[in-house]
This record gives C-alpha cells, sequence and structure tokens, in this order.
C-alpha cells in the first residue's frame, strides 16, 4: 500500500459519503464537490466565467471501469447519524482520472430530480 493510497483512503473514510452505483448497485463511497468552476474564455482574453457544477469523486479500488455517461450514482446525503436522504446523480460525461497514481475517478455530475 502506498502513501497516496493511505492519503486517499484516509480521506474518503473523513469526508466519504456512501453510495451505489450504476443498475447493479454496486456499493462504494463517493465525495461530492460543489465547487464553482473557472472556465477561461478563450486563449489570451482576460474574461473567465463561473460555472456550477456537481463532481463526484469516487475510488478506482471500488469502481475499476470509468463509470459511463448517464449512470447513475445513488448516495445517502444525511449525516451518517440521521435517517438516511437519498439523491440520485447521473455522470454527464467520460470520468477521468486525474490524479497522479490514477486512484480516483473524477466523474461531472447532475442531480437527478
Amino acid at each position: 500500500m502506498t502513501f497516496a493510497t493511505i492519503a486517499i483512503d484516509a480521506t474518503f473514510a473523513q469526508f466519504g459519503k456512501p453510495a451505489t452505483y450504476g443498475n447493479t448497485n454496486i456499493p462504494c463511497t463517493v465525495i461530492i464537490d460543489r465547487a464553482d468552476a473557472n472556465v477561461k474564455l478563450g486563449s489570451g482574453m482576460d474574461s473567465s466565467l463561473f460555472a456550477e457544477g456537481d463532481v463526484i469523486e469516487v475510488r478506482i479500488s471500488e469502481i475499476a471501469t470509468a463509470p459511463a455517461r448517464q449512470t447513475v450514482f445513488t448516495v445517502n446525503i444525511a449525516d451518517p447519524a440521521a435517517t438516511p436522504v437519498f439523491a440520485d446523480y447521473a455522470v454527464q460525461a467520460d470520468a477521468k482520472s486525474i490524479d497522479p497514481d490514477r486512484l480516483v475517478w473524477t466523474c461531472s455530475v447532475t442531480q437527478v430530480p
């Protein structure tokens, strides 16, 4: 086990939410990031756009194949001590593994009403 794996596992243990993925309800832990994205508008321009968007991160050790577009994560968004409250998030774009050790899938998602 590498230092990076230990750090990722500790992060998911602290901030992760229990979830399931796909039609087969694969159990996993996810981190939901609701930060605004800063999108640059063209090269050399001094303008940028802030766009809202949700991102779900899931460990590759739990979901080996990249999450597919339109596949749904069902996430328990409640406090662990509270009654479960579930929300569905559909994957909107190809998942990426952007960390150097390829330990986490990063998925752009939207909440399904």
